[in-house]
């Protein structure tokens, strides 16, 4: 497997939160309506960017 450095500028795309939700969606969890989940985008961003963070050894802020 390769690894492909990317920029620290550069945030987390749609298709990785795509990505996650299919993840809950095979586990069984219950997908909220849509309106509530562009609702919650902003915060569902910051976790996205802390679970990079984490996953690549750097510090991740409060969020």
């Amino acid at each position: 497997m390769s690894t492909v450095s990317r920029p620290e500028t550069v945030r987390p795309s749609a298709a990785l939160l795509q990505d996650v939700f299919a993840a809950l969606d095979r586990h069984g969890y219950e997908r909220a309506p849509g309106r509530d989940l562009c609702a919650a985008l902003p915060r569902l961003d910051s976790l996205l960017v802390a679970l990079v963070d984490a996953y690549e050894g750097r510090e991740v802020a409060d969020v």
